[in-house]
């Protein structure tokens, strides 16, 4: 498997898949956070958060756009801040921005708290490993 693949998630065009093949497909925000939502698709406590809602990637964008800090929205918002940060290297106002208009000291508070719960918490810590086997394994 390499960055640009996940096994189970739909690829969203035929132009994706052609600029796969190519080798010009680039790694983009959205994509990042789809594959973090797909993460943590089988948690109990989201379909909670959800309701009746379907449980698919727009309903959850809109509730992360929210102020609603339920668990496991705000670790959905963090994991999406750290990677961000890690992979693209925007600004932090650029990466608030796009997650509901927050400030950039939310994001550093973010990644921080992504940064030690995926060091003590079991249940981050195999989000991490997961999000790491698909983020950082080289191009191949």
């Amino acid at each position: 498997m390499n960055i640009y693949t996940y096994p189970g998630l739909p690829l969203p065009q035929v132009n994706t898949q052609i600029a796969k093949a190519k080798g010009t497909y680039v790694l983009t925000p959205k994509g990042i956070l789809k594959i973090i939502v797909y993460e943590f698709k089988d948690d109990p406590q989201l379909a909670e958060v959800l309701g009746s809602r379907e449980n698919n990637y727009n309903n959850i964008v809109l509730l992360l756009k929210s102020q609603n800090r339920t668990r496991p929205l705000p670790q959905i918002r963090f994991a999406y801040y750290y990677w961000v940060k890690t992979l693209l290297n925007p600004t932090l106002k650029a990466i608030g921005k796009t997650l509901g208009m927050r400030d950039h000291s939310t994001v550093i508070h973010g990644i921080r708290t992504y940064r030690n719960l995926s060091q003590v918490d079991k249940q981050h810590k195999q989000i991490h490993a997961n999000l790491s086997k698909h983020f950082l394994t080289p191009k191949s």
